[in-house]
């Protein structure tokens, strides 16, 4: 995915808040933003799993809900918006 379709996908995340002003990102279930920010860290559904104590369909599980909730269509959109969202929040 280049550059600016991140920036894109990153623009949705933040620019589209609900009507309580929270940004999608900030809907996510704790469980949801844990897993998020383990992706954005590089980790696989295995390595997710095996870290949170958890089974790999219920990660998977996860991802699938943080996808419907920001509203993204693919898993490698999911991947990039959580390496992005990592990355600006180590900042």
């Amino acid at each position: 995915m280049n550059e600016s379709i991140a920036s894109q996908i990153i623009g949705r995340l933040t620019a589209s808040a609900t009507a309580d002003g929270a940004s999608p990102v900030e809907l996510l279930a704790d469980r949801e933003l844990q897993v998020f920010e383990l992706t954005g860290q590089g980790l696989n559904t295995r390595q997710i799993a095996l870290r949170l104590h958890l089974g790999v369909k219920t990660v998977e599980t996860y991802r699938h809900r943080i996808r419907e909730k920001l509203r993204l269509d693919h898993p490698t959109d999911l991947l990039q918006a959580a390496i992005t969202w990592t990355h600006r929040a180590s900042k």
